[in-house]
């Protein structure tokens, strides 16, 4: 009888054990697909041991990020490539009449 209770815990303790391993593994891989390890408002750091260290610069402003974000709407993709634009020239000026001109001054 003594076998069967010690076999049985055995099985519960390894049980367990899975449990808790694939709980811990599920978290990591939502931390590592965070969509701030794509955004280029993210300030990124690896430490040993796994350690990271997430910052949101946005608006120039620095604020730690402790959790694996899924969606935000600061988000732009630092992979995209960045629009250029090519400013040919100045709009025209309106003309100005001798009256406002007076009334600005």
């Amino acid at each position: 009888m003594e076998i069967i209770a010690i076999t049985f815990i055995q099985i519960l303790v390894a049980m367990l054990t899975a449990i808790t391993r694939a709980v811990s593994a599920k978290r990591m891989i939502e931390a590592e697909s965070s969509l701030c390890n794509t955004c280029i408002h993210a300030h990124l750091a690896s430490g040993l041991g796994r350690r990271k260290l997430t910052r949101c610069t946005y608006a120039w402003l620095s604020r730690e990020i402790n959790f694996a974000v899924s969606d935000c709407t600061m988000y732009r993709d630092r992979v995209m490539a960045t629009r250029l634009v090519r400013v040919t020239g100045f709009a025209a000026r309106e003309p100005v009449s001798a009256e406002a001109a007076a009334q600005n001054q």
